[in-house]
């Protein structure tokens, strides 16, 4: 089951919040989230939720998306906001009102990739708009630019660990994806993302893509894409970074 939370903050341009505190608004949701806070650390290395944050210029607000990629974390985590009203960030020493708050909203895995693989017709394009900085590996190394099969590899590998239902078990399926998946155009900027002390390589603006596949594997690669929403694209998503919105055919 995948879950969605949105939070707006109210703050003001002196107090705005960007992707930057995404790691102080983690902080804070382990804090909300008391004694199941371990789980959220995601032993294993890969954790069952995503977030990050952006200013809303439109509205003067700060605007908190929290994705979740099972039951248990959409669980902990709507049992962490429950009746939060206010937002305090211990390492800014600041604190924000909840100006707004959507309930969770859900779709299973199954229903995201039926939704693709019923489609009277399958897009072949697709983009991929970062919302904020994305970082990857590839050959074991921090890169800052986009490498296809690391992309499809690793929401693979989240889909695999997380869906209760619909497992791709077929590891041949990442290459075969990405073999036959061209970047067609793209507008991108290197970027540096500041945590604890270190610089994490990154880069952010969008890209187009265009598949070669048969149709059932174009359809499995959109849905997979479209997971993205959930689970953020590269490392460090439950931190801010990754966060990215799928255009598929006519929306790219």
């Amino acid at each position: 089951m995948l879950g969605r939370i949105v939070l707006k903050l109210r703050t003001d341009k002196e107090r705005q919040l960007d992707y930057f505190s995404g790691s102080v608004l983690h902080g804070c949701l382990i804090e909300l989230a008391g004694r199941n806070a371990e789980y959220l650390h995601g032993g294993d290395g890969l954790r069952a939720y995503s977030q990050y944050c952006y200013y809303d210029e439109r509205t003067g607000s700060t605007v908190w998306q929290i994705n979740t990629l099972n039951k248990t974390s959409s669980e902990i985590i709507a049992q962490a906001l429950q009746g939060v009203e206010t937002i305090y960030l211990k390492q800014k020493g600041l604190e924000y009102h909840v100006a707004e708050k959507t309930g969770f909203t859900y779709i299973t895995y199954r229903e995201l990739l039926l939704s693709q693989m019923n489609r009277e017709r399958i897009p072949r394009s697709a983009a991929l708009y970062f919302k904020t900085p994305c970082a990857l590996k590839f050959q074991n190394q921090s890169v800052n630019y986009p490498v296809v099969r690391s992309i499809i590899s690793g929401l693979y590998a989240k889909w695999n660990v997380f869906s209760e239902i619909v497992d791709l078990e077929q590891k041949e399926l990442v290459e075969q994806i990405a073999a036959d998946n061209r970047i067609s155009s793209y507008s991108l900027s290197s970027r540096v993302f500041p945590l604890g002390g270190s610089k994490i390589p990154a880069f952010q603006g969008w890209l187009k893509l265009e598949s070669h596949l048969p149709v059932v594997l174009t359809a499995l690669r959109n849905a997979l894409l479209l997971y993205g929403e959930y689970a953020g694209i590269g490392s460090k998503t439950a931190l801010g970074l990754g966060a990215v919105k799928t255009g598929l055919g006519s929306d790219v």
